[in-house]
């Protein structure tokens, strides 16, 4: 399914860097689809925050490239502070990374973030959310390495199904007493899904299934079986992709009878 894909990317200060953001745009075109970045290649007359709202409004996922904007090679951070720090060799992207980040969240978007390693990892350009973060040098080569081509797969699937479920409801015709109905269909489906996975996995088996969904437990929120769990649930549910937890319940667990299989 071919799309719109916001391009969060500050004006680039030297050939490297635009010749990474270039390697992205093609890559994005080579895989059906459309890169866009107000300022890059969406031009309006509009204040940027409008834009950016605008655009993507338009687009079925966001792919953020964070690299250095600014430098700092001697400073503070607090100053005045009693707990006051030296930093040294402090590297920033453009804080439009942040914003754009905050509000393809908002929207919704399955996001894909890509940092320039040596960059301070900090607010949504740091691992532990719900969307991937990968450290790069800014290496071309990155495109062919396994890892990536993985979770550029599933990121693109992810982004299929958003806009799936956009193009269905934007289709479909109020009914709001069968809309109702089906949310708390969909409550009950995900306090089913909880439940299964706190009262009828052990915590061994729930590594498992992290491992095979491609998430790291130990970002997961929490200390208690309970609670990962039910973060678990909860992040399937915001990336649509709650069927592939249904799917490989099964087949660590066929015993159990797993709501909407």
């Amino acid at each position: 399914m071919a799309g719109k894909i916001f391009l969060s990317v500050g004006k680039t200060s030297n050939e490297r860097q635009e010749k990474f953001v270039l390697d992205i745009e093609g890559y994005l075109r080579a895989n059906d689809l459309t890169p866009q970045t107000v300022g890059r290649t969406y031009f309006t007359s509009q204040q940027p925050l409008k834009a950016i709202n605008e655009l993507m409004g338009q687009c079925i996922g966001s792919v953020i490239i964070a690299y250095e904007r600014l430098h700092i090679d001697h400073g503070f951070d607090r100053p005045g502070h009693p707990e006051q720090k030296e930093v040294q060799k402090l590297k920033l992207p453009t804080v439009w990374n942040q914003i754009e980040a905050a509000m393809a969240y908002n929207f919704g978007h399955p996001l894909l973030v890509i940092v320039e390693k040596g960059l301070k990892s900090e607010g949504l350009l740091e691992v532990g959310y719900d969307w991937y973060v990968i450290w790069s040098d800014l290496d071309p080569a990155m495109l062919t390495e396994p890892s990536f081509v993985g979770a550029f797969s599933d990121w693109k699937r992810r982004c299929e199904a958003y806009a799936e479920q956009r193009e269905q409801k934007t289709a479909a015709p109020s009914r709001p007493f069968s809309d109702h109905a089906q949310a708390i269909q969909g409550r009950e489906q995900l306090i089913a899904l909880r439940q299964i996975l706190s009262n009828r996995f052990s915590e061994g088996e729930l590594r498992v299934l992290c491992f095979d969904l491609g998430i790291d437990f130990e970002n997961l929120p929490g200390e208690e079986k309970i609670v990962k769990a039910m973060e678990l649930v909860s992040f399937l549910q915001r990336t649509n992709r709650l069927d592939q937890l249904v799917l490989l319940g099964q087949q660590i667990r066929p015993d159990i009878d797993w709501p909407g299989s």
